[in-house]
């Protein structure tokens, strides 16, 4: 009877146990493919924030460049028109440089949400996975979304890359020309 409850009291405890080491696996698990994403979104700070600050300065050395440049050609007797297609071209790389650095600021920001949201899908997943049954459909459609959230490659966030602001204006000229033309064919 003694060796009987004891052995009882010890199966308990080994259950106890056994599910203590269940949670800590699936914690271990989260962690770990959570962990990824949440460290890859950290790693891409840095270069979001140095995006922003050399975008900063290149908008405010276009500003006082552009009013130390363009101010004497505008004056009180009107737009001296060649001393202006003189200085204006002096401004283009700025403005080449502002679009470059807006674009990486916008394509890191897209990765770093994108990370940032499989960092939460992926902590989140276990807990789900912890309330459906084993064998489920639910169960395999969670996971089979999870798969698909977390695989996803960050590189189609950067759809249609443009290599410069003139072929940008050029390609949102070509594309309202294209949908006047489909009204009036309408």
């Amino acid at each position: 009877t003694e060796l009987n409850k004891k052995l009882t009291q010890q199966l308990a405890q080994n259950e106890e146990f056994q599910e203590e080491i269940r949670d800590t696996i699936g914690d271990a698990n989260r962690s770990s493919m959570a962990g990824s994403f949440k460290s890859r979104s950290d790693e891409l700070d840095k270069p979001l924030e140095s995006s922003e600050l050399r975008l900063v300065l290149v908008l405010i050395l276009f500003g006082v460049t552009s009013l130390f440049l363009l101010t004497p050609s505008v004056g009180v007797h009107g737009i001296n028109f060649a001393e202006l297609s003189i200085k204006l071209p002096i401004l283009t790389p700025f403005v080449w440089l502002a679009w470059i650095y807006t674009n990486k600021v916008g394509h890191l920001s897209r990765i770093k949400e994108d990370y940032s949201f499989k960092y939460a899908a992926a902590m989140a997943f276990e807990g789900y996975q912890r309330n459906c049954e084993e064998g489920s459909d639910l169960a395999h459609r969670l996971l089979e979304l999870s798969i698909e959230n977390m695989g996803a490659n960050p590189i189609r966030l950067y759809g249609k890359v443009q290599s410069g602001p003139i072929q940008e204006l050029v390609g949102k000229a070509t594309d309202i020309v294209d949908s006047a033309c489909s009204i009036v064919r309408k």
